[in-house]
């Protein structure tokens, strides 16, 4: 069986004293999977804490259960940029999505779809991460897009602890 299938969802932490410091991707059942590394940090300095022993990497395996991660499926898939409409998310938390040919009767099925979005994906102004995240956008008819999320730092959170 080929390797085709690319796993959507967003990693995150709850704790407010861990950031994001890298990302990775691993063949997990298959599927293409993404792991987000996370460091301890202070906040008042920004400095990171102990990063080779406090640093771990944390990817959503558990979801490949059975019963637990959902195929989206694309059906007559036209190419996502003949779309005259705006891309919106399509997907949610432990789904997955595998490349296949665009529409035999749109286009002859000469494309591979979903295309992969590489636009920047940067928070303005410039703060620390507390997760990421692989999202399927596009219009239905459309192979759509995979796309890259970011999930910032609530600083709300560590302003009132300070408080």
């Amino acid at each position: 069986m080929d390797s085709r299938a690319l796993d959507l969802d967003e990693i995150s932490v709850k704790s407010t004293d861990q950031v994001v410091t890298g990302f990775r991707f691993r063949v997990f059942k298959q599927h293409l999977n993404l792991e987000v590394r996370f460091s301890s940090f202070n906040f008042s300095t920004g400095r990171l804490i102990e990063p080779q022993t406090k640093s771990f990497w944390l990817g959503n395996q558990n979801s490949h259960l059975e019963g637990h991660r959902k195929r989206l499926i694309l059906k007559e898939s036209d190419l996502p940029t003949a779309s005259e409409l705006p891309s919106l998310p399509l997907s949610q938390n432990n789904q997955f999505l595998e490349f296949g040919s665009s529409s035999q009767l749109k286009d002859a099925a000469q494309n591979t779809v979903p295309f992969i979005d590489v636009q920047e994906v940067v928070p303005r102004p410039a703060m620390p991460l507390a997760g990421l995240g692989i999202y399927y956008k596009g219009r239905p008819g459309y192979g759509g897009f995979f796309a890259p999320k970011v999930m910032t730092y609530d600083l709300s959170k560590t302003l009132l602890e300070k408080l």
